[in-house]
Formats: C-alpha cells, sequence, structure tokens
C-alpha cells in the first residue's frame, strides 16, 4: 500500500515481489509516497484495514487467499466496499476478466503492464474517488 505524507494518494500494493513489478513497470516511488507490500491476501486485508488506502492493486495469483477472493472481501465490508480494486493478472482470457467483474473489481491490468497504463488506472481511480 502507498500512504501519501499529504493524505492525498493511499494506494494498496496487494500481489507478491510487488517491488519488482513496480520497478518492471519504470515507476519510481515519489518521495511523498511510502509503499506497504502485502505478501498474500489475508496480508493484504490486515493492512488495508490498518491504512486505509483509496485505491488497492491486487494480483490474482497470491498465496492463501488468492485475489478473486481478496477483492470480494474488500467489496463485501461496509467499510472498504466503495474502495476501488484494481486485479492485476498476466491472465487475459475472457473468463479472467469475468469473473473479476463478479467480485467487483473496478478494472483489470494484464501484466506485463505499461508505465502509462498503470499510471492512467490510478489517476482514474483516486480523481474518482476524491
Amino acid at each position: 500500500m502507498a500512504d501519501s505524507a499529504r493524505g492525498v494518494r493511499r494506494v494498496g500494493y496487494s500481489w507478491p515481489m510487488a517491488g519488482a513489478a513496480w520497478g518492471g513497470a519504470g515507476i519510481s516511488k515519489d518521495r511523498d509516497t511510502l509503499a506497504n507490500l502485502a505478501e498474500d491476501g489475508f496480508d493484504a486485508l490486515a493492512k488495508i484495514a490498518d491504512h486505509q488506502p483509496d485505491l488497492v492493486f491486487c494480483d490474482i495469483m497470491m498465496p492463501r487467499l488468492d485475489g478473486y477472493q481478496t477483492c470480494a472481501l474488500i467489496k463485501k465490508n461496509a467499510k472498504f466496499h466503495r474502495t476501488p480494486v484494481i486485479m492485476l493478472s498476466s491472465k487475459d482470457g475472457l473468463f479472467d476478466r469475468a469473473r473479476g467483474r463478479m467480485v467487483g473489481s473496478d478494472q483489470y491490468l494484464t501484466k506485463p503492464f505499461t508505465k502509462e497504463s498503470l499510471l492512467k488506472a490510478v489517476a482514474a481511480h483516486v480523481k474518482a474517488a476524491a
């Protein structure tokens, strides 16, 4: 998760090896943002409760509790049901995208994603939440 020092941006990153994926997109962390990464779905839920992000990135392939289950639990929670969840996956099939929508995801990005597509998704959802 990322929590802005000024309270402007709080984004959750819920996927294993998130730092590698983030860096792989060519994105550097801005100095006003602190990233908190989750190792699995249960860890993500705990960090979401603690940090209350404005946006959550959730990889489908996570240990113990997968991204679909994690997203469904976020969306069923009265406090977080309006928090946008962007699913991340290397799977690009129609079924995979439909399943993401069924559990309440707001967007689906296929890995590898570009810096531009990631920033566009963040801007769209953070702007809508503001």
